[in-house]
């Protein structure tokens, strides 16, 4: 019925008509609604801060579809190069998805809402998420490079070398996004709850489900491709330290 009055006030009233709704529900219903029952040359308008969010979240979302995978082969790239090991291609990844999904589903859990400003938590999650996960596996790597004999122990020996500096980064960034819970905007003060719960999913995921992969499947034992690339970086660099020495050895002002 309230549909009628307004698709009658539209014929009355000429080509261009705002309406305003300050509920997402109403907004949504009447768009659909509105689009069915006017005829198609017959322009409408809605406005409102409420619609207005609306269609932020929408084009977040779209948003979110185009740059995600985007950002995912740019990480699975930077991997392959970083450790040319499918193990260490995976595990970080693993990590990273886990991470995301678990930080989403706090989220919704929270009874918060995917906004204009909470759409930039999975980009967030993605660098947090990374970071951990790759100071594991490069760690695990080069002491595996070193003592291929004790992999077992290497995991071991990787965690309780790592625990404590990832633990302190992980709080300060913690408390980072804590202090955006005291904002008077909402949906900043979501942000700041959710990446903080998400920066404690990620830390928990990153030392206890991937040393358990590492060690149940035995994964990170070819090191030929990191051996290969820290033996050309070392290369690489003393070519430039003799480089270097050269230089200022011939230099006039030496």
């Amino acid at each position: 019925y309230d549909v009628l009055l307004l698709c009658i006030s539209v014929m009355m009233l000429g080509k261009l008509v705002f309406f305003f709704f300050n509920d997402t529900a109403t907004t949504e219903i009447y768009t659909l609604s509105l689009h069915d029952a006017l005829p198609i040359w017959k322009k409408f308008y809605l406005s409102g801060s409420t619609v207005i969010e609306y269609f932020y979240a929408l084009y977040m979302q779209d948003d979110l579809k185009t740059f995600l995978p985007f950002i995912f082969i740019i990480i699975i790239i930077l991997l392959i190069l970083s450790f040319r090991n499918i193990a260490g291609v995976l595990l970080p990844l693993s990590a990273i998805i886990i991470s995301l999904i678990l930080t989403m589903a706090f989220l919704y859990v929270c009874g918060f809402s995917l906004n204009n400003v909470t759409a930039i938590i999975p980009p967030i999650m993605l660098a947090i998420a990374v970071a951990d996960s790759i100071h594991l596996v490069e760690e695990n790597i080069y002491r595996n490079s070193i003592s291929p004999s004790n992999r077992q122990n290497n995991v071991k020996l990787t965690v309780q070398h790592l625990a404590v500096p990832c633990f302190f980064t992980s709080f300060t960034t913690m408390a980072g996004f804590l202090s955006l819970t005291v904002s008077r905007v909402p949906p900043v003060r979501e942000l700041g709850i959710a990446v903080t719960g998400g920066v404690v999913v990620a830390f928990i995921v990153t030392f206890t489900f991937l040393p358990a992969l590492i060690k149940q499947f035995n994964l990170l034992c070819s090191t030929d491709g990191y051996r290969l690339m820290r033996d050309n970086c070392h290369k690489r660099s003393e070519e430039r330290r003799v480089g270097k020495e050269c230089r200022s050895r011939w230099s006039p002002y030496h």
